[in-house]
């Protein structure tokens, strides 16, 4: 399986935005779980950065496409 991961560094508010997407995935039936698995590490990535929920805030869940 080959899948396409873009992510983008964006200059925000004095801050950082990262946006990412995952693309490529051959079955409809794949994206709900790989969605459930970025949100959870997108949020453990945010957890380990900032431990005290003082800069990190996650907006939107990555998306991801068939």
């Amino acid at each position: 399986m080959h899948t396409l991961i873009e992510a983008d560094l964006l200059a925000r508010d004095g801050g950082t935005e990262l946006r990412m997407r995952h693309s490529g995935l051959p079955a409809q039936a794949m994206v709900p779980p790989h969605q459930r698995g970025w949100d959870a590490t997108l949020k453990h990535l945010a957890d380990l950065i900032d431990p005290l929920e003082a800069a990190v805030t996650l907006i939107d869940p990555l998306p991801c496409t068939g």
